[in-house]
């Protein structure tokens, strides 16, 4: 194995109030916590979704190479339209990546109880 990648699950409403952090091996604290995100984190993540339009993106995007990172992204829209992509590499659209970036950030950026 060539690193330790942190292994979590990450749940945020549309408004940033029921926010749940999942959070498995290889993160600076395991277990379950909550918090609600900041208006503008939240702001900023509204905006990188509507940038990379995410409901036309490929359902599917990985890398021949092995030990790489894999991505799940779940989307459901206020219509109720639901859209999911696996990304193992990640190697999708750099709009996916900075997505990925931003919610990482939550991970150490929130008050987690």
């Amino acid at each position: 194995m060539f690193g330790d990648l942190p292994n979590f699950s990450m749940a945020i409403s549309n408004d940033g109030t029921a926010t749940t952090y999942d959070a498995q091996i290889y993160n600076s604290h395991r277990g379950h916590f909550r918090t609600i995100i900041r208006k503008e984190q939240m702001d900023s993540l509204k905006t990188l979704l509507q940038n990379a339009e995410v409901f036309i993106l490929d359902d599917n995007y990985s890398t021949i190479v092995t030990d790489h990172p894999r991505y799940t992204l779940t989307i459901k829209d206020k219509n109720g339209r639901v859209k999911t992509i696996e990304d193992y590499g990640p190697s999708g659209p750099d709009e996916l990546e900075k997505i990925y970036d931003l919610i990482f950030s939550f991970r150490d950026a929130q008050s987690w109880k």
